[in-house]
């Protein structure tokens, strides 16, 4: 499953890639996921409108789940 967000605040001091480990993993349908995949946009001049930033964040699940 893949997020995208658009933040209202430039982002460039903050990593390009990162994994977020949870303190508690969640199900989700038949996966427990333990962390998610953030991706930070900030460092691509053409995806930066003003003073704004993309962001997406993934985690594994199962097609069938949605």
């Amino acid at each position: 499953m893949m997020i995208s967000l658009g933040l209202r605040s430039e982002y460039k001091a903050v990593t390009h890639t990162d994994i977020h480990l949870l303190v508690k993993s969640i199900k989700i349908g038949s996966f427990n996921v333990d962390g998610l995949w953030v991706k930070n946009y900030a460092f691509y001049a053409s995806l930066q409108t003003g003073s704004k930033s993309l962001v997406t964040v993934l985690f594994p699940t199962s097609f069938s789940f949605w």
